[in-house]
């Protein structure tokens, strides 16, 4: 039974494809959804909806513990597969979390997904996308030091992954990637960091591609600029 705001969430027919079995899954109605505002890291907040969405981005099998982000939920390797049945499965109790989902359920979710995700070696830009989510559900109820913990998190994954890894190859957009790099940095205190990549994704040849994030990395500049700007008067101040 469906408990919350059942007018925005509906039950989602799925196939585990490691363990076969069938189940339903809690989701939001995208019909539903209309944006409110989006934050610098891309975080989408919505009107009138009691359910975000961002809560039920984890699949997770009920019967065998698989769990993976949406998008990625039914692309898993014979490999994957197999380290999920030895390493998840046959040691699996039983928990459900296909149900409406607070913030204990979906963080749960998230980090099942993390853990399952690193057993299996997925790229670092993947791990990243699955850590930036958890800050966003911390963000969502408020919960300022663990969103600043997966921030963390996601800035070094993305780090690594933009430095190491064939983005497009791992179906990522560089300039997206880049630019969350500096909105974190900037998240994070590091400014001086932050101004610097987004400096990089604005000279980048391929940013007319993307207009949004041309858009928000040169407001992120200009408002870099003018805070260092300042700071400079401060400390100006104070010496004379």
């Amino acid at each position: 039974m469906l408990k919350g705001d059942k007018m925005c969430i509906y039950k989602k027919k799925l196939e585990c494809p490691v363990c076969k079995s069938k189940f339903e899954t809690t989701k939001v109605k995208s019909s539903k959804l209309r944006v409110e505002t989006m934050d610098t890291d891309l975080f989408k907040r919505f009107k009138d909806v009691e359910e975000h969405p961002i809560k039920y981005e984890v699949i997770m099998c009920p019967n065998c513990g698989y769990s993976a982000i949406e998008k990625h939920f039914e692309n898993i390797s014979k490999r994957g597969i197999a380290i999920i049945k030895e390493n998840i499965m046959y040691k699996w109790i039983k928990q459900d979390y296909t149900d409406v989902r607070d913030k204990q359920d979906a963080i749960k979710a998230y980090k099942f997904a993390l853990y399952e995700a690193e057993l299996m070696k997925k790229s670092k830009v993947e791990l990243g996308g699955i850590c930036l989510r958890m800050a966003w559900v911390n963000r969502l109820y408020g919960d300022i030091e663990n969103e600043y913990k997966y921030l963390d998190m996601t800035l070094k994954l993305y780090d690594k992954a933009y430095m190491e890894e064939d983005l497009m190859k791992e179906g990522a957009d560089e300039i997206t990637i880049g630019y969350l790099i500096g909105d974190i940095n900037e998240r994070l205190g590091n400014k001086k960091e932050a101004l610097r990549w987004m400096n990089k994704i604005v000279f980048d040849r391929s940013i007319s591609q993307n207009r949004t994030i041309e858009k928000l990395a040169r407001e992120k500049i200009e408002t870099l600029k003018s805070e260092d700007v300042e700071q400079e008067d401060e400390l100006q101040a104070q010496a004379n």
